[in-house]
């Protein structure tokens, strides 16, 4: 069996967005396996201008290049079906998109990873900025793509209910594959003060909020507001906000003064703001699966996360939930984990027994169990 992945994704800086990193620890793994079953995997990178940012584990003689105007090349896919991939590639017998685009591609099996619909039931809980780019791929690329796709996975029963809701695809077409997560090593003091110093966090309490991605619906302005009302030494405890992208829609809606941002550029530096912080708050409007929780998780942090969309399903019972579109329900979460150091120490507890449920390797044998048709 030879699969191509769209790997066109991993040439961006995007580093702190969730697609981005959840390839980077699965794709490795997964070429070991189908390696390891005398399979192979090769990677697919679509552009028209210079390549840069090619992660260490692909390598050139496992890398297709297809130099083509994306936007051009997805608009001749979705309305007149040409170019034909099995043309410049055929000796492929399934192909592997984690994205909305899904190329035609003839007596080949095409596998569309979905992670959420989020904007189609909410456009609301995102930007100006961001609506122009979803407008196009959730309304023009994904319904024609989930019509081409031989099999879907979602990353979460939650989303799958909502892709055959809302598209009515059939139940069985659609497999759920968790996002795996990693359990890194408790740093030592002495690293993680060094990690911690980089981000100007030296000597400071904080709590801690892995936005991912600066967007309405991240419940930035809630949670702000909440974290101030609540925080029992203003001035000296900090809320630490990491993420990319734009946030001057932020700007001069909340009061940021006790608000810290920045942006990791390693597992190591991401893994210390996880680990430096009194506690992680993460009470998204909506969520497809809720990686910083799972990644919360994962570092045995106590989590306060939302008590709606894929969150319940990933957090309940294991973090302190609340409503995300109610500030006091937040603030009170935040009062109760700041006061209650053994209710804390708890929800550390169960977060470690938690993330064991989110491996890499379980996601890589899921995964790899769609591509035999499993």
């Amino acid at each position: 069996m030879k699969v191509m992945f769209d790997s066109s994704v991993l040439f961006h800086s995007n580093k702190g967005g969730g697609v981005y990193n959840y390839l980077i620890k699965l794709l490795p793994l997964l070429d070991k396996r189908l390696k390891d079953g005398n399979n192979s995997l090769s990677f697919l990178r679509i552009y028209l201008r210079g390549k840069a940012g090619q992660p260490e584990f692909i390598k050139d003689e496992n890398l297709r290049n297809f130099r083509f105007p994306v936007k051009l090349l997805n608009s001749l896919w979705t309305n007149i079906g040409v170019p034909d991939l099995s043309w410049f590639y055929k000796d492929i017998d399934v192909f592997h998109s984690p994205h909305f685009s899904l190329p035609v591609m003839s007596g080949v099996k095409k596998i569309l990873t979905i992670n959420d619909i989020t904007y189609l039931k909410h456009p609301e809980y995102f930007s100006e900025s961001g609506k122009i780019l979803n407008e196009y791929g959730y309304k023009k690329l994904l319904p024609v793509n989930i019509e081409r796709a031989d099999r879907i996975i979602s990353i979460s029963q939650h989303t799958k209910n909502d892709i055959v809701e809302y598209f009515g695809v059939p139940e069985d077409k659609v497999s759920v594959v968790y996002i795996g997560c990693d359990s890194p090593c408790v740093m030592d003091g002495r690293e993680l003060s060094r990690h911690l110093k980089e981000f100007g966090l030296g000597g400071i309490e904080y709590v801690y909020f892995p936005v991912g991605t600066f967007e309405p619906r991240k419940n930035m302005l809630r949670t702000i507001d909440a974290f101030n009302k609540t925080n029992p030494r203003p001035g000296r405890i900090k809320l630490v906000v990491s993420g990319v992208g734009d946030r001057n829609w932020l700007s001069g809606q909340s009061s940021t003064e006790d608000v810290i941002f920045v942006r990791w550029n390693s597992d190591e530096g991401r893994n210390a703001l996880y680990q430096g912080a009194c506690f992680v708050v993460y009470p998204s409007l909506y969520e497809g699966f809720g990686m910083p929780v799972v990644e919360s998780m994962g570092n045995g942090k106590a989590v306060l996360t939302s008590n709606s969309s894929s969150l319940r399903e990933i957090a309940d019972g294991y973090a302190h939930m609340v409503d995300p579109e109610d500030v006091d329900s937040i603030s009170h979460g935040m009062d109760k984990i700041f006061k209650d150091i053994d209710y804390r120490n708890e929800l550390e507890r169960k977060s470690r027994i938690r993330a064991g449920d989110f491996t890499w390797e379980k996601m890589v044998e899921q995964t790899y169990d769609v591509y035999k048709g499993k």
